[in-house]
């Protein structure tokens, strides 16, 4: 086999290991589930919809949990004063109270893919526990957010 064949084998076997190690990826799986959602909702105008409510709710979430983490470090590195115990209260009830929204929201879109006869089974993917769908949704968001960025020219 001549030398330059053999580079490109070579470089082509590299590529596709380089291909299956990105499609492990867990952030790059979560982030194709939302996508395949969004591709799937377009054949019906009220499930595209509902796909737009749920971006809102998965950037809310984002942002709660930035609050949250934020209060968090504040009593931790301040000390537990009557001000950042409050502050991360208040942190901790907004992020659950809008994760309790995302997850509601969630299975208002699986019901709707349902009626619309669309593969639902993203659902089982992202997981029933708190902690799953948590995860999920903070790596669609920053997928969204770095996305947008981008848009804009102003990726990091």
């Amino acid at each position: 086999m001549p030398f330059g064949e053999r580079d490109f084998l070579g470089e082509l076997w590299g590529r596709k290991k380089e291909d299956e190690l990105i499609a492990e990826n867990p952030e790059d799986i979560n982030f194709g589930i939302f996508l395949d959602m969004k591709v799937a909702a377009e054949k019906d105008p009220a499930v595209a919809e509902l796909i737009d409510d749920l971006e809102n709710h998965l950037l809310r979430y984002a942002k709660a949990e930035s609050t949250f983490l934020g209060a968090k470090l504040k009593w931790e590195s301040e000390g537990s004063t009557p001000e950042t115990r409050h502050d991360f209260e208040v942190a901790d009830r907004g992020k659950k109270a809008i994760h309790d929204s995302l997850i509601s929201q969630l299975n208002v879109v699986s019901r709707a893919f349902h009626r619309a006869d669309l593969d639902n089974n993203w659902r089982k993917k992202i997981g029933v526990d708190r902690d799953q769908i948590a995860a999920w949704a903070l790596t669609v968001s920053d997928h969204l957010v770095a996305d947008t960025l981008k848009e804009h020219g102003l990726e990091t």
